[in-house]
């Protein structure tokens, strides 16, 4: 638990209402040379292939039967299937988001992004911050939990 202890601190602020903070948005990894970097060059693939074929169809890519979306208000999405049909009224480039930074665990099995977020949906824009946890399974990253907090207006 204590190892989780610092994760679950920033998932509770992230879920307690809308951020604002003002970051250096320099790159930052972590952990082992090449480590860090690898992740967080999976999540810039994650929001490019967003970008050009839509968020939907990249979570045919990242997201699996254990990954978990925590929305503000909703239920908890479980499953690529459930975060699949909450992002099926997105079109391609709606939804973007910009890595600011990984951290990986010392085994490298587990690992957090973290970084901003526009969503344009029907004409209303709106900011904010995720944060992504990551697990390795057969040599590639895929979603563990992700959340976000939309910034203050």
């Amino acid at each position: 638990m204590k190892r989780f202890f610092p994760l679950l601190t920033v998932l509770g602020a992230l879920a307690t209402g809308c951020v604002s903070v003002s970051v250096n948005r320099s790159e930052s990894v972590s952990g082992s040379p090449g480590r860090g970097t690898s992740l967080l060059e999976t999540d810039r693939a994650f929001a490019r292939l967003a970008g050009e074929k839509g968020f939907a169809a990249a979570l045919d890519q990242y997201a699996d039967n254990a990954s978990v979306r925590l929305t503000p208000a909703g239920p908890v999405l479980r499953g690529a299937a459930a975060l699949k049909a909450d992002a099926a009224g997105l079109s391609p480039g709606a939804l973007s988001w910009d890595p600011q930074q990984a951290e990986v665990s010392s085994d490298g099995s587990l690992g957090w992004t973290w970084g901003d977020y526009r969503l344009n949906d029907g004409g209303r824009a709106t900011t904010g911050r995720y944060l992504t946890v990551w697990r390795k399974q057969g040599g590639s990253w895929r979603i563990a939990a992700d959340i976000g907090s939309q910034s203050c207006p």
